[in-house]
């Protein structure tokens, strides 16, 4: 079963959770809200592909993505990291 969340341009505002055991997981894509905090690990999204949180409010760590081998697009710029 595919799993896709996409909510770009709705406003949506708190925080990214619930990425545990997310293993079907494809297609993410919350870009242009106001969503804050940091972006939780992604380690269990093994078959994530496409994942968009550009244009929030999101701050700290850019999480690790070496156990996401399929991701082929990723976009995480215009928020406030403040390291990779």
């Amino acid at each position: 079963m595919k799993l896709n969340k996409v909510a770009y341009n709705n406003l949506l505002s708190g925080s990214i959770s619930g990425f545990d055991k997310n293993y079907n997981l494809q297609y993410f894509d919350v870009n242009n809200n106001t969503l804050t905090g940091s972006i939780p690990s992604l380690a269990d999204c093994t078959g994530l592909q496409y994942f968009d949180v550009s244009e929030n409010y999101l701050s700290g760590s850019i999480p690790n993505l070496q156990y996401n081998q399929q991701l082929e697009e990723v976009y995480f710029d215009q928020n406030y990291f403040s390291s990779y």
